[in-house]
């Protein structure tokens, strides 16, 4: 008996794919809530199986674990990658998308069809914006980051935290906010960031109290080589299934 094979997808279809998982099960709850509690640090709303809780401000403050902390990690980069395939989704003209239309017709419409949806309710939120996507998502990873430093235990990491919201601030061109965070870091050789975060922290210490003599430009080679580090990591891995980023 003749089986039916299923269609061929271009990475990008996959990653977008990936993006519809991660963005129903992020922004829709989770990602609203943490927004929620970025917006007022003292109370947040948890739910859990369909129901919602507001714990104590106190709650917020108490010592987690190492798991804990790992999770909250992993669930930033899970931000970051969300982040990354979405705006790749909305942002994708179909026009672009030749070698999934030649490889799967099925695959095109529905990728079209995801695409949407997307649009939509972005424009619904008013998050079409190149900005506005990603301040949503920022506020998102600073709420998931500022948890981490509260909760950690013995600072656990607790520079690799700093160190990524002092990113984002930088990136947001808040440069005196990005110095501040950064200013506490203190250098741990197992944390996952520390080549990145030890070059930045040497720049701000450099520069004085008043950040006056701030090496931008270091900084920024800093924060270029660490993404990079990201990029390189998925094109492997990518390479590894014989497709690249620009495979539509």
């Amino acid at each position: 008996m003749n089986r039916r094979q299923p269609p061929a997808f271009g990475v990008s279809f996959l990653l977008h794919a990936a993006a519809l998982a991660i963005a129903v099960s992020l922004t829709p709850r989770l990602s609203l809530q943490l927004s929620s509690h970025a917006a007022d640090s003292s109370v947040t709303k948890v739910s859990v199986q369909g129901q919602s809780r507001t714990p104590a401000a106190d709650d917020l403050q108490k010592p987690s674990t190492k798991v804990t902390t790992e999770l909250l990690f992993l669930l930033d980069k899970l931000a970051q990658g969300s982040y990354d395939a979405l705006a790749t989704l909305i942002g994708t003209s179909p026009a672009r998308m030749e070698w999934t239309h030649t490889t799967s017709a099925e695959a095109y419409e529905l990728l079209l069809t995801i695409r949407r949806y997307y649009r939509s309710e972005l424009d619904l939120k008013d998050l079409m914006g190149s900005s506005q996507l990603r301040g949503f998502y920022d506020r998102i990873r600073m709420a998931i980051l500022t948890s981490v430093i509260a909760t950690t235990p013995n600072g656990y990491r607790a520079s690799d935290a700093r160190f990524l919201v002092g990113s984002i601030y930088w990136r947001q061109g808040s440069v005196d906010e990005a110095a501040r965070w950064w200013r506490d870091m203190t250098v741990d050789p197992a944390d996952s960031y520390v080549t990145a975060y030890s070059q930045v922290l040497d720049a701000v210490r450099r520069a004085g109290p008043n950040g006056e003599r701030l090496d931008r430009g270091a900084i920024n080679s800093a924060l270029n080589d660490e993404r990079r580090n990201w990029v390189d990591f998925w094109e492997t891995r990518l390479k590894q299934f014989g497709y690249s980023f620009d495979v539509y």
